[in-house]
């Protein structure tokens, strides 16, 4: 979560955060990346900083 600036935008927040089963979700956004793995970010965790970021 290195890349987090601003604690109010977040994957867990934004409506682009979609679950897939097991823990797993996804950005819904093009790319659709996988930012969590069994509740835990992945690298590609916040991988917009924000720009994309839209609250749920």
């Amino acid at each position: 979560m290195a890349k987090q600036k601003n604690a109010e935008k977040c994957c867990e927040n934004c409506t682009y955060l979609t679950g897939i089963g097991e823990g797993d979700h996804i950005c819904d956004v093009d790319p659709c990346l996988i930012v969590l793995a069994g509740y835990v970010p992945t690298d590609d965790y916040f991988w917009c900083d924000g720009a994309k970021w839209r609250e749920s």
